[in-house]
């Protein structure tokens, strides 16, 4: 009922709005995209059970192609196609091999977007509009589908103080409409103190699961058939030292739902934290996170730490570990970006050990 009722007041608001901005003049249309080529190795692992995992390497690819089409100061309408499974939401690269055979590309974007003096509302599918600092809750992506809206309020050169929030729709188990759902807010502060940059934020997403008893091995159900609280928290600083950018960071992530399952049932708290040096045209970060089971949605946030999880996904939750990353800037918007993930389960005995390295470049 809060769906519907939200779609039927800001769809018809928008409807009327953009009526006075298309008859304006200044139209525009451009087009970007990205390609990246990546080496991937995962190393072996024996889990003290005796199981485990061989060696493997990968070659992979990625590849975007984006337009934008802005009618008047007012409205923009967007779209995107990428590579990738048209099931895994959670990666668009795509392997090479597979006796040369063609592969997928499909709708990544496409949204209807007013923006405002001081905000903007979206409706369709885009990307994620919460501030946020890495992927460890929420993945690049995944790109939400509903409606958002956002508001920022700032007086001269003091803090600037932003409320974001949405609608949005994981899944539709043929009952009724959107049976699977996300609402969403969050707050977020930018201000200077001294010679530092500090951002912070804070906002609660409520997953609700309503696709009744759903057998995940039939019918892959992102929310694992239960319903989810998650509070997170963010702050973050940038500064120099010297002429060398330096930027640290802490992410907090609490689920309010106590889990159904059994050996995970205190299994709610995630942290995170990161630091980042840009001496030159180097980029250095560290990062060490913390995802208990229930932390996060595990097949909506990062699919980079580990190869572990269900068919066609990444599990992104129940691990601990380290990221170590080294980035050139080639210039001309290419860079080189090198990544090490050293990675085990909580409740279990699994490691991982994944190496990448990555060839990006924008147009």
């Amino acid at each position: 009922m809060k769906t519907k009722l939200l779609l039927a007041v800001i769809l018809p608001a928008l409807v009327l709005v953009s009526g006075k901005v298309f008859s304006q003049d200044s139209n525009s249309l451009k087009f970007s995209g990205d390609l990246r080529l990546r080496f991937e190795k995962d190393y072996s692992v024996t889990n003290s059970d005796g199981s485990g995992r061989e060696d493997r390497d990968r070659a992979r690819y990625r590849f975007r192609f984006g337009l934008k089409a802005k009618r008047g100061e007012h409205i923009e309408v967007g779209a995107r196609l990428a590579t990738g499974s048209p099931t895994d939401q959670q990666s668009p690269h795509q392997t090479f091999g597979d006796d040369l055979g063609k592969k997928n590309f499909n709708m990544d974007r496409a949204y209807f977007k007013y923006s405002f003096d001081k905000g903007w509302v979206w409706a369709g599918k885009n990307g994620f509009p919460f501030w946020k600092q890495n992927e460890m809750f929420w993945d690049d992506d995944v790109n939400p589908e509903g409606v958002s809206a956002s508001y920022t309020a700032k007086s001269g050169d003091g803090p600037s103080v932003t409320f974001a929030g949405g609608q949005y729709f994981l899944n539709n188990f043929g009952e009724g409409l959107f049976e699977s759902t996300m609402s969403a807010i969050q707050a977020s502060l930018k201000t200077k103190a001294s010679a530092a940059t500090i951002t912070a934020a804070a906002g609660i997403y409520i997953f609700n699961n309503k696709g009744g008893d759903v057998n995940a091995a039939d019918n892959f159900n992102a929310l694992d058939n239960m319903d989810h609280n998650i509070f997170v928290a963010s702050a973050q600083a940038k500064f120099k030292a010297g002429n060398t950018p330096i930027q640290v960071g802490a992410d907090f992530m609490k689920n309010l739902e106590d889990p159904t399952a059994a050996l995970f049932r205190d299994a709610t708290t995630g942290f995170v934290a990161q630091v980042t040096v840009k001496p030159g045209k180097w980029t250095l970060a560290a990062y060490y996170a913390n995802i208990e089971k229930y932390a996060v949605i595990p097949t909506l946030a990062q699919d980079d730490w580990w190869r572990f999880g269900p068919s066609g996904h990444t599990g992104s939750s129940d691990l601990k570990g380290f990221e170590l990353r080294a980035a050139y800037d080639l210039g001309n918007k290419m860079n080189l970006v090198a990544r090490h993930y050293i990675t085990e389960e909580i409740e279990g005995s699994r490691e991982a050990n994944r190496f990448r390295l990555d060839f990006n470049i924008k147009y």
